[in-house]
């Protein structure tokens, strides 16, 4: 069940397995096995993980099926401040 949670959660989100490993410390492999289903993390990873995606830990223990993950308003005003950001500094430096 976490497994299937944790394979929505990177797709919803959009995030790779080498990219979750690499902002929680974790070995790829480690990540690979959460997602294939062969271990779970401990308690303090299975936190870590919750904090990433900015979910409650409790919804690992839901059916994978019942879950409605989508990229919620603050997702889409990072996205939008991180372009605007972007854009600034390719402005700056074109006029350069």
């Amino acid at each position: 069940m976490f497994n299937e949670v944790l394979k929505k959660l990177l797709e919803s989100k959009k995030v790779t397995q080498r990219s979750l490993a690499k902002n929680l410390n974790l070995a790829e492999s480690t990540v690979s096995g959460y997602v294939s289903g062969t271990s779970e993390p401990d308690f303090d990873t299975l936190k870590k993980i919750a904090n990433f995606f900015n979910v409650s830990v409790s919804i690992f223990f839901d059916e994978p099926n019942n879950l409605n993950i989508e990229m919620n308003h603050d997702d889409y005003n990072l996205i939008d401040y991180h372009q605007r950001e972007i854009q600034r500094i390719l402005a700056k430096y074109k006029h350069d």
